[in-house]
């Protein structure tokens, strides 16, 4: 059984090529080619009529150059059969979509292959007893003299002359070059009156703090509109329209022009009114559109430095005494012993306004005579902790930093150690904040 089954699914094969071959490629009469350039439309039936669908230069089931289809119009064998068995079946989809006019005829037949029964295969092996059942073939083909009357019908309810359309269309294709040209003038035109422009920024520093550390100029751009391309290159009109649309070209170049007319008359400035680069946040008084002009015209715009932000910021600050001596960078703080015995550190507090806050020492710092501390000690994260709000300074200004101060100090209990005698290094003073802000810059 395997073995026939085998050889009826090669059977089958053969039959396949045998059906095959009763496809053809088909050949019609073309109607006459007229016209230089390509359009293309599709069919519709409505209520048993023909009728064109959209025109257009990009692609469509016909050529209206000469009526051609852009479709195959092959004849082919399809629908289903079975070999030996009938239940097995298998067959080709049938085309007969109406508006490609395409129609089927069937094909009765109770064994189609009899005489394949001694078919000798491509390999030259002969398969006695080998039949195809047919289970009613079907023909698909195209009907040309069904095709030649819809095509015709359907111009004639567009209301088409061919040969006057493509007179119309083809002049419209050569007319086309002349909007390229248009745009290439006036972009060009657009270029001379952008170089009219001449843009004089005036910076004000409000904060008193700019350091000219970057151009606020380069935030602001004069930019050209986008000249289109005109649209009017892709075809896609109702048939009934196509001839009295190309012949309008005329006006559609006026309009055209009238557009990039509009769109050369100004050109943009291109800035955001509120701006922050570093620590500094500006403002850009300009305006949005400048009216383009044939003589040179400057074009006067403020830049506001309103304000800095310097973040936190601690005093450099020093006290001392006959024995000791403290020293404070912003960062970390440096103790030296002057004296020419031990000296022990217990405590260090930091003043801020009314704040005090005692800096966490994980043990008390012993200072040699005569030395300073091998390592200074880093206190800035614990300062950040504890007044950071104080010692914050965003948004601010010079006028407002000249009029502000902070009480700022230290206190340090220290022990020397033969004498065993406690002492106090204590010290604050009122720290000017633009002082303060101005070594940052």
């Amino acid at each position: 059984m395997k073995i026939a089954k085998t050889l009826a699914v090669v059977t089958s094969g053969i039959i396949l090529v045998g059906c095959s071959s009763l496809n053809h490629n088909v050949t019609i009469n073309k109607f006459d080619y007229i016209g230089k350039n390509k359009l293309y439309s599709n069919i519709n039936i409505v209520d048993g009529k023909y009728y064109l669908s959209n025109i257009n230069n990009i692609k469509g089931d016909y050529l209206l150059n000469d009526l051609s289809p852009t479709f195959d119009i092959d004849e082919l064998t399809c629908g289903k059969w079975s070999y030996n068995t009938p239940d097995e079946k298998e067959g080709i989809p049938c085309d007969y979509k109406e508006s490609h006019f395409r129609e089927l005829k069937t094909i009765k037949s109770d064994t189609i292959g009899k005489n394949l029964a001694y078919a000798v295969l491509s390999f030259g092996t002969a398969i006695p007893g080998a039949a195809l059942t047919g289970v009613n073939y079907k023909y698909s083909y195209f009907n040309e003299e069904k095709y030649r009357q819809g095509v015709t019908e359907a111009l004639n309810n567009a209301g088409i002359d061919r040969k006057i359309l493509f007179d119309e269309y083809d002049k419209w294709v050569s007319g086309l070059n002349k909007f390229d040209d248009l745009r290439k003038e006036y972009l060009e035109k657009y270029g001379r009156l952008q170089n009219n422009i001449i843009l004089k920024p005036n910076i004000i520093d409000k904060s008193g703090f700019f350091d000219n550390s970057f151009d606020p100029t380069t935030f602001v751009s004069l930019q050209q509109n986008e000249l289109p391309e005109t649209d009017i290159k892709k075809i896609d009109i109702p048939a009934n329209m196509a001839i009295n649309y190309f012949r309008e070209q005329d006006s559609y170049f006026k309009e055209y022009q009238n557009k990039l007319s509009d769109l050369i008359s100004y050109l943009n400035l291109i800035h955001n009114k509120e701006n922050l680069k570093g620590r500094y946040a500006f403002t850009i008084n300009a305006p949005q559109t400048i009216k383009s002009s044939n003589t040179k015209q400057e074009i006067v715009y403020d830049i506001l430095i309103n304000s800095a932000d310097f973040g936190t910021v601690f005093p450099v600050y020093n006290m001392s005494d006959k024995n000791i001596v403290m020293d404070f960078n912003g960062n970390s703080i440096n103790l030296d012993n002057k004296t020419k015995e031990f000296i022990q550190v217990y405590s260090i507090s930091v003043y801020v306004g009314k704040d005090i806050k005692l800096i966490s020492l994980d043990q008390p710092i012993e200072l040699p005579p005569q030395a300073k501390l091998a390592r200074p000690l880093s206190v800035v994260r614990q300062l950040d902790y504890f007044m950071k709000e104080e010692m914050t300074f965003d948004k601010i200004t010079a006028e407002k930093a000249r009029k502000s101060n902070i009480n700022f100090g230290f206190a340090v209990k220290y022990r020397i150690v033969e004498q065993n005698l406690d002492k106090s290094l204590y010290k604050t003073t009122n720290i000017n904040v633009y002082e303060l802000l101005k070594r940052k810059i």
